[in-house]
């Protein structure tokens, strides 16, 4: 199993219990010795992906984390697919405002744009599908650890975004 301490069923779980998710599929967990863990677990799906609430939840997440710092923050997946494979591609059908599209695009920048400005170190373990945003989001931590059966892309320039 490698480092991942226990798998239940298709949830992966690395470095103690893992929460039940709060909105957005995330949970936040500050360990005794000071780090963070952000694990990832879009319920009822069985790849993470980006969406408005997920997005949501992770901006007020990081506002808390900016606000009480921890001594390092790893975020992963509790997937057994992998990290996440992206934007759900489902939320852009019928959607023909440029206007809109770009203003979602700049909500998710924002976003990582403020993970990536956090003041303490950021490590992103990613095994499995990281791609798309997924990648982008692992690309917003100052460090990767990808496993051995990771596979990153950035897909998306074939659906011309």
């Amino acid at each position: 199993m490698g480092i991942w301490s226990k798998i239940d069923g298709d949830r992966l779980e690395l470095g103690g219990p893992v929460t039940a998710p709060g909105p957005g599929g995330w949970s936040l967990m500050r360990r005794p010795d000071g780090i963070a863990w952000l694990v990832l677990d879009a319920p009822g799906l069985s790849t993470n992906r980006i969406d408005a609430v997920m997005l949501a939840a992770l901006n007020d997440i990081l506002a808390g984390l900016e606000a009480d710092p921890p001594k390092g923050l790893v975020l992963r997946s509790a997937k057994r697919s992998g990290f996440m494979v992206g934007a759900d591609i489902a939320q852009f059908r019928g959607v023909s405002d440029a206007a809109a599209m770009a203003d979602g695009l700049a909500k998710l920048h924002a976003v990582f744009d403020r993970l990536e400005a956090l003041q303490f170190p950021t490590v992103a373990v990613v095994h499995g599908y990281c791609l798309g945003g997924g990648l982008e989001l692992a690309l917003a931590c100052r460090f990767r650890i990808a496993l051995a059966d990771a596979q990153l892309g950035f897909p998306e320039v074939q659906l011309g975004l």
